[in-house]
């Protein structure tokens, strides 16, 4: 099974400690498409599962379109990411287990 963990980076606070209002909007745009994916799974554990802030485990047999989406918000809103592409389950991430 493929997989793919995508990371969004918070982008730095300006002088007086706030995120950017774009960046803001764009974090809580990808946290909005996030629930919406898993509303719509019978099974988000093995499909779609965060591992923590901003910080996603999507299959990519079934989630390449939900991978897409939140790509090409990130790039829009200049927001950092980076994806890392797995060729099997790692030991480690509890796949639903919470």
């Amino acid at each position: 099974m493929k997989q793919a963990i995508l990371q969004i980076f918070r982008p730095e606070k300006d002088s007086q400690g706030s995120i950017p209002h774009e960046a803001s909007l764009a974090l809580d745009e990808i946290s909005r498409i996030y629930r919406e994916r898993c509303k719509n799974l019978s099974n988000t554990g093995e499909n779609l599962e965060a591992l923590g802030e901003n910080c996603w485990l999507l299959d990519l047999g079934t989630e390449v379109h939900t991978l897409s989406l939140l790509v090409t918000l990130a790039e829009r809103r200049c927001l950092s990411y980076r994806i890392a592409f797995l060729d099997e389950k790692l030991d480690w991430i509890p796949y639903g287990k919470k």
